[in-house]
């Protein structure tokens, strides 16, 4: 399984978010664990190597590249997740 997480946010939401997904990785330790996040969470994720793939994010492009089973966004605007529908996710979801 293949598992995406989009945290585009401040450093204070990045941290709050690192016992879910590594949570996440313990509970579904062979699956493929993805983020897409800014420069402060690619700074402050790209140490822990249990996470598979960092990515900047720029486009929607990037997540349906990924080919994900799971998207987890930690933003639940209107636009965010009328964008994320439209990826190649199977099932969007909201922490």
């Amino acid at each position: 399984m293949r598992i995406g997480f989009y945290i585009n946010a401040k450093i204070g939401d990045s941290v709050v978010a690192l016992p879910a997904l590594r949570a996440i990785k313990q509970f579904f330790p062979k699956n493929k664990l993805f983020i897409f996040t800014n420069e402060i969470g690619k700074n402050l994720y790209s140490p822990l190597n249990w996470i598979d793939e960092i990515y900047i994010y720029e486009s929607l492009d990037q997540i349906s590249n990924a080919s994900l089973d799971y998207l987890i966004s930690s933003n639940c605007d209107k636009k965010t997740i009328t964008a994320f529908k439209n990826t190649n996710a199977k099932q969007s979801s909201l922490i």
